[in-house]
C-alpha cells in the first residue's frame, strides 16, 4: 500500500494520486470480501516472538514523580511510550496533561501512574523538541518543561518507478458504480479515523505475522508510472511519489495474520483500495490497519486481544502479489509499526 505525503488519519490517504485513481475501471479483486470467522481455526501458528532489544529510554525526576520515555530511536516516525511515574512517598500528581511539540498527548490512569503514547511523524524536523507536563497544586497550574533531541531517519528510496499496468493508465475513466463505491469506503474511513474513544493501549504488543520479512519498509519513497493513450501509443507522464505509509510483510496467500495489540475492531469489511480492511481502535486516536486480507476472521464491533487471529494474507484490492500491509496511526500521524513494540513495554 502506499499513501500521500503526511496526511491526517481522518482524511485517510488513497493507495495512490487521486488521478491514478481514476484509471482503475473494475473493482480490484476483494473489494466487497465477506467475513468467515471460522476458516483458518485449525491453524495454531501464532505471533512471530520478535526480538525487542536495544531500545532507547530517557527519564527524568522531579522529586515527586518521574517523567519516562521509551522508544526504538528518537528519530523520524517512531512511536515513543510515556509514562509519568508517582515516586516512593510523595503525593505525586493529580489528572497531569501533557503537551509534545504544542499537541496534547493522550494519557491515561494505569495504577498509580499515567501512561500514553505518542508519535514522531516521519516528515517532523528533527532537533531539539519540548515536552510540557501540567499539574494543578493548590489552586495554581505548574508547568514542567522537558527537552529532548529527535534524529533524522534515514528511510528508504526506491529510483526505479513502478509499472502498475493498467492502472497507470490515467486515460481510463472508471463507471459511476465504482466512483460511487471510492466515495463511500472514503466517507466510512474519515468517520471511524475521526472518532477517539476511551482508554489506552498499555500492551502488550504482538506482531502481525507469524514470521518476519520485510517486502517494502516504513516510508519509502516509491515511484509509480503514469501514462495515456494517444493514438494507441503509451504517452509518458511525471512519475506520482508517495511515501509508504506501514510496512509489507512477506505472507503467502491463507498465512495468519493476528491482532498487533487489544482493541475494537471498528472496520472489516471489502473496500476498493485496501480490498479485505481491518482496523482495529485501541483508544485514545490509536489504529492499526491490516489490508490486502484474503479473508476476514472477524467482524466489526467485536473486542479482540492482541495477537488473536483475526485474518489471512492475500492479494485484495490495488495489491501486485500476496503480502499483508500493517499501519499503525497515533492522533491522525503514522509512525512505523515494528516501532510500537519497542515503545510498548512487554
Amino acid at each position: 500500500m502506499v499513501s500521500n505525503m503526511k496526511k491526517s488519519v481522518s482524511h485517510f490517504p488513497l493507495i495512490v494520486s487521486s488521478l491514478m485513481a481514476l484509471t482503475l475501471i473494475l473493482l480490484p479483486e476483494g473489494a466487497r470480501g465477506e467475513v468467515n470467522p471460522d476458516r483458518g481455526r485449525e491453524d495454531e501458528r501464532g505471533p512471530f516472538e520478535y526480538p525487542v532489544k536495544n531500545f532507547s529510554r530517557l527519564a527524568w525526576d522531579r522529586g515527586d514523580f518521574k517523567l519516562v520515555l521509551r522508544a526504538r530511536s528518537f528519530s523520524q516516525g517512531n512511536a515513543v511510550w510515556v509514562r509519568i511515574q508517582r515516586s516512593a512517598g510523595a503525593a505525586g500528581i493529580k489528572d497531569p496533561e501533557l503537551e509534545y511539540e504544542g499537541r496534547r498527548v493522550a494519557i491515561a490512569r494505569n495504577g498509580d501512574d499515567y501512561e500514553g503514547l505518542f508519535a514522531i511523524a516521519p516528515d517532523e524536523r528533527p532537533g531539539k523538541k519540548a515536552i510540557v507536563l501540567r499539574r494543578q497544586e493548590t489552586g495554581r497550574q505548574i508547568n514542567h518543561h522537558f527537552e529532548f533531541n529527535v534524529a533524522r531517519t534515514a528511510f528508504k528510496q526506491y529510483p526505479r518507478p513502478l509499472d502498475l499496468g493498467r492502472y497507470s493508465n490515467i486515460s481510463i475513466v472508471p463507471p459511476p458504480e465504482v466512483v460511487a463505491f471510492i466515495e463511500a469506503c472514503a466517507a466510512k474511513k474519515r468517520e471511524v479515523f475521526e472518532r477517539r474513544s476511551s482508554g489506552m493501549l498499555t500492551g502488550p504488543v504482538n506482531h502481525p505475522r507469524d514470521a518476519h520479512f520485510i517486502t517494502s519498509p516504513f516510508w519509502a519513497g516509491r515511484k509509480y508510472l503514469r501514462y495515456r493513450m494517444e493514438k494507441g501509443r503509451r504517452v509518458y507522464l511525471k512519475p506520482s511519489v508517495n511515501a509508504h505509509s506501514g510496512v509489507d510483510l512477506r505472507g503467502g496467500k491463507g498465512d495468519p495474520v493476528f491482532a498487533m495489540a487489544s482493541g475494537r475492531v471498528v472496520i472489516a469489511e471489502g473496500m476498493y483500495y485496501e480490498g479485505n480492511f481491518i482496523a482495529i481502535d485501541h483508544g485514545s486516536g490509536i489504529f492499526s490497519l491490516y489490508m490486502h486480507l484474503d479473508g476476514l476472521a472477524v467482524e466489526e464491533g467485536r473486542t479482540v486481544r492482541a495477537g488473536e487471529l483475526i485474518g489471512h494474507v492475500g492479494s485484495t484490492g490495488l495489491s501486485t502479489a500476496a503480502h499483508l500491509h500493517v499501519s499503525v496511526t497515533i492522533d491522525g500521524v503514522y509512525v512505523d509499526p515494528i516501532s510500537l513494540m519497542y515503545a510498548v513495554p512487554r
